[in-house]
C-alpha cells in the first residue's frame, strides 16, 4: 500500500528546529523528526482497532521519514542508520547476486498490495529471468500494520531455520501471504501477541518444515531477528521508502514502478540487455574484428 502526500507535513515542519547549517544543526533536525515518527508510529498502534483511522494519517508518516533520511544523509548514518553487514541483514536474494541489472522489493507481509505484486508478477519474473537479475526482497513492516513487524519477524525465523538460500525464502513467502487474511489487523483485533505466535504463525513456520518449539523459541525482543527486522525497516528508510511495495530498479526508487506489471519489467530488461550488448560491441569489437577478420562485430 503506497499512501503519501505531495505536500510537507505541517507537524514535521513544526517539528523541525531552525537550522544554520551546521552538523549539529542538522542533527537535531534528525533526532527530533525521529522522536516524531515513532510517536506517531505509537498513534498507529493505539488504532489498531480502526485501521482506517490509521491509514488516514499515514501521509504524515511518509513525509516523517522523508524528511528525517533525506536531511543529510552522512549524518543521519552517524546517528544511528545502520551499515549492513551482510546482504541477509536486510533482504532476501532471489535472482542473481552480482547481475548487471538489479531490483529490489521492499514489502510487508502485512500488506494485500504487497501480495498482489508477489503473485502477480514477482514469482513471474524470478522463475523467467532470475539467473540474469538481481532480486532482492526487503522486510519493510508498516508501522499501521498491526502485525506487519511480527509477520517480518517471523519470515526471518523461518528463512535462517531453513539454511537462508532464495528457493527457501519463496517457500517461506508463499506460506505467509497464502495465510495473510488469518493475521490481518481485523482478524486479530481480540488477540494478544503470544496467541499470534501460538496459534497464527507457528502452525505456518510447521507448514514449511520449521519446529514449532524452535520457531517460538526466536520470537522476542532480544534475538538476533527482532534486530534484523529493524535493521531491515532503518535501511529501506533510508533509501526513502515509505509505503509497500516499493522497488528499486538499478538502485533507484521510484513510485511510478509500483504500476509495472510482468510485461513493462520484461521491457525494462530487455532495454538494458540491449544496452549491454551496445556497450559490449563498442568496447571489444574493434579487437574481434581484428583478431578474426569480420566486420560483423
Amino acid at each position: 500500500m503506497l499512501f503519501y502526500t505531495p505536500h510537507p507535513c505541517p507537524n514535521v515542519t513544526d517539528a523541525r528546529p531552525e537550522v544554520d547549517g551546521s552538523a549539529r544543526g542538522r542533527q537535531l533536525c534528525v533526532l527530533n523528526c525521529r522522536d516524531f515518527i515513532f510517536e506517531l508510529s505509537r498513534f498507529y498502534c493505539d488504532c489498531k482497532k480502526d485501521e482506517q483511522a490509521a491509514m488516514k494519517t499515514s501521509a504524515a508518516l511518509a513525509a516523517a521519514c522523508a524528511a528525517v533520511f533525506s536531511v543529510a544523509p552522512a549524518t543521519a548514518g552517524a546517528l544511528g542508520t545502520p551499515i549492513p553487514t551482510t546482504l541477509s541483514d536486510i533482504g532476501w536474494q532471489i535472482g542473481t547476486a552480482g547481475a548487471p541489472m538489479s531490483i529490489d522489493i521492499y514489502g510487508d507481509f502485512q500488506c494485500p498490495d504487497t501480495k498482489a505484486a508477489w503473485e502477480g508478477w514477482i514469482k513471474d519474473f524470478r522463475s523467467l529471468h532470475g539467473e540474469v537479475v538481481s532480486i532482492v526482497f526487503h522486510p519493510f513492516p508498516l508501522p499501521y500494520h498491526k502485525n506487519g513487524f511480527d509477520a517480518a519477524q517471523a519470515a526471518i525465523v523461518m528463512v535462517d531455520a531453513l539454511h537462508g538460500n532464495g528457493d527457501n525464502f519463496v517457500t517461506v513467502a508463499d506460506a505467509l501471504f497464502d495465510a495473510q487474511d488469518s493475521f490481518q489487523t481485523t482478524a486479530t483485533v481480540n488477540i494478544s501477541q503470544a496467541e499470534l505466535f501460538q496459534t497464527i504463525l507457528a502452525p505456518i513456520a510447521s507448514k514449511v518444515g520449521v519446529n514449532k518449539t524452535e520457531f517460538l523459541s526466536h520470537m522476542n525482543n532480544n534475538d538476533d531477528s527482532n534486530s534484523i527486522a529493524r535493521v531491515a525497516w532503518k535501511a529501506g528508510c533510508a533509501v526513502g521508502v515509505s509505503g509497500t511495495p516499493s522497488f528499486a530498479a538499478n538502485g533507484v526508487v521510484n513510485d511510478e514502478l509500483a504500476q509495472w506489471t510482468l510485461g513493462d519489467w520484461d521491457k525494462w530488461l530487455a532495454a538494458g540487455k540491449r544496452h549491454m550488448h551496445t556497450q559490449w560491441r563498442r568496447h571489444y569489437g574493434q579487437h574481434l574484428r581484428s583478431a578474426v577478420g569480420d566486420d560483423s562485430w
